[in-house]
């Protein structure tokens, strides 16, 4: 007796579920997106990144990418160039006046404004560290710049002007010109202060609360409040601040309201909170407590981002994230972010990594088993996505958005081997959906897969659509239709006409594709691919079961078992 099953997919909402067996996930989700997004209830393309090859940008070590409002920045080299994205036909522009060591893997690179206290600070009580300090005459802002080094160098400072600089030393701090920044790593501007994590990793220097650009000096007795002389007496160093014995890979902002910030070394995440009572004060300024948050860390110092209150990073092992509040607050854990899309992670040791959020989607830069690629997280129905892959482009090192003036969003980033690109500016990329696997989950029955239909909409270019038929796992057929193109110009200038733009024609395709009425297993999966800019709107399977005690392959097994041992027995 057979039994005809329809099985259909008309939501795709639920995102990507590699948590558990297809055959248990939930109708909505799907086992596999490729390079392709759900954001509304369908599968849609998204266009593949662009290598920028600009004769201006000369070079071969690519170090890091940066945005500041409408610009963005790149060193190469040690030598920095912009962009300005109000005009994005122009090219890189070199920046001249200062660059840093050429060798370097990694520049960093930080905002700051200018300074907003700018008062002359000399210690209340002259012979206690201990003590608030009294601020005395005016003196010089320190300027609005994007501060960038290389934990070699000393750092320079790129100014409004986009020209660039090299910052004081100690030796060069005085009372008249009170800037010092010190060699470092990472940095962080946070609640008016900058920070900046020394060149072995270990320790934490600060600027002067409102004074970016004029760090921490040991202040001598006396009304003027001069540094020590020598820089072993009076440096950053003197007053920085530790958190763990191993090297740190990350400092970040966190969103609470006690000024604390987020310090992660490989194997370990703390918070750093300023403690700001008048015992805890160094030379006027709060000194610093650390709380354990948990065992896991940043694998880079540009993988961790904030999605909608909480924080996301990438360690060894994944993705985790964590709300700071309750974690500071009540005692809370990070949450193995990763866990519907653990799968795709299993068994990869991660070199470069990096994250960003754009377009309301987090992108998870890393190694996956299906390749160097971007895990896909969209923030705003709070569901992973898919995975993109672009094949020849090498793992991406760091991200920059940009946003001009007239409310444009670009996105850049720079690869392991040294190449610029911008994201979705390119042609469409190839999508690959799997779907399934459907069964009927009744383990004495098996199923006639006969046909499969696919329900395409708004296709904006004529091209090919391939299925391929996985029956319990196995490829058995790859069939390919051609999808018509059925709406405008995909850069149709906006508004259109209400309600969905031009309606001179139907707009819905239907694709059958038989699968062969031979094809009997329990499950079946399909891999649908399509590099054209259309809508995959619905999924159909025809298929039709037949109850057995056991099924036609085990039959065939044990009959071949039994014939063996007949055999073996000489009968």
């Amino acid at each position: 007796m057979s039994t005809e099953n329809n099985y259909i997919q008309q939501s795709f909402s639920g995102g990507l579920n590699q948590q558990i067996d297809p055959t248990r996930i939930s109708r909505n989700e799907y086992p596999l997106l490729i390079n392709g997004r759900s954001r509304y209830d369908v599968v849609t393309n998204v266009r593949l990144p662009v290598q920028v090859n600009d004769m201006s940008l000369t070079g071969v070590n690519y170090q890091g990418i940066y945005a500041a409002l409408n610009l963005v920045f790149i060193f190469i080299d040690g030598k920095p160039y912009y962009k300005d994205m109000n005009y994005p036909s122009m090219s890189f522009q070199p920046i001249n006046g200062a660059q840093l060591d050429p060798t370097v893997s990694t520049v960093f690179a930080a905002l700051v404004p200018t300074s907003y206290a700018n008062f002359q600070r000399s210690l209340v009580d002259v012979d206690n560290r201990n003590t608030d300090v009294k601020l005395g005459d005016i003196i010089d802002q320190t300027p609005q710049a994007l501060v960038a080094q290389d934990g070699k160098s000393q750092p320079i400072a790129i100014l409004t002007t986009n020209a660039a600089r090299q910052l004081n030393r100690y030796q060069e701090w005085n009372l008249d010109l009170r800037e010092y920044v010190p060699v470092g790593r990472q940095m962080l501007y946070h609640d008016g202060v900058l920070y900046i994590i020394s060149p072995d990793g270990r320790r934490i220097y600060r600027s002067v609360t409102g004074r970016p650009l004029d760090f921490m000096v040991n202040i001598q007795p006396g009304d003027d409040g001069d540094k020590w002389p020598t820089e072993n007496d009076g440096s950053a160093e003197t007053v920085s601040h530790a958190v763990d014995y191993d090297e740190i890979t990350s400092i970040n902002r966190l969103n609470t309201d006690d000024g604390s910030f987020f310090i992660s070394t490989r194997k370990a995440s703390y918070a750093v909170t300023p403690l700001i009572q008048d015992t805890d004060l160094v030379f006027g300024e709060p000194t610093f407590g650390n709380r354990f948050l948990f065992s896991a860390g940043c694998v880079s110092p540009f993988s961790f981002i904030e999605l909608l209150g909480d924080n996301a990073f990438q360690d060894f092992n994944g993705l985790r994230s964590f709300n700071a509040i309750l974690q500071l607050k009540n005692a809370g854990t990070n949450s193995p972010f990763s866990k519907r899309i653990g799968p795709i992670l299993q068994g990869i040791k991660q070199d470069y990594v990096a994250s960003v959020v754009f377009d309301n989607y987090a992108l998870f830069a890393c190694n996956t088993i299906y390749g160097r690629g971007i895990i896909v997280y969209d923030t705003l129905s709070e569901t992973f996505v898919g995975v993109d892959i672009y094949p020849g482009v090498d793992q991406i090192k760091q991200f920059a958005e940009v946003k001009s003036d007239d409310g444009q969003r670009y996105l850049f980033f720079i690869t392991a081997d040294n190449k610029l690109y911008q994201a979705f500016v390119g042609d469409m990329a190839t999508t690959k959906l799997y779907v399934g696997e459907w069964c009927s989950n009744d383990p004495n029955m098996e199923q006639n897969f006969s046909q499969i239909k696919l329900v395409f909409v708004d296709c904006k270019h004529s091209g090919m659509i391939t299925v391929q038929s996985f029956i319990d796992r196995k490829l058995e057929k790859t069939m390919s239709m051609i999808l018509d193109q059925k709406s405008g110009n995909p850069n149709d200038i906006l508004p259109i006409a209400v309600p969905y733009g031009a309606a001179d024609q139907d707009t819905a395709q239907i694709l059958p594709f038989d699968i062969g009425r031979t094809t009997i297993g329990w499950k079946a999966g399909f891999l649908i691919t399509w590099s054209i800019d259309a809508t995959l709107s619905h999924v159909g399977l025809l298929a039709t079961s037949q109850r057995n005690v056991n099924s036609v392959q085990t039959q065939a097994k044990m009959y071949k078992n039994n014939l063996a041992k007949l055999n073996s027995t000489g009968l």
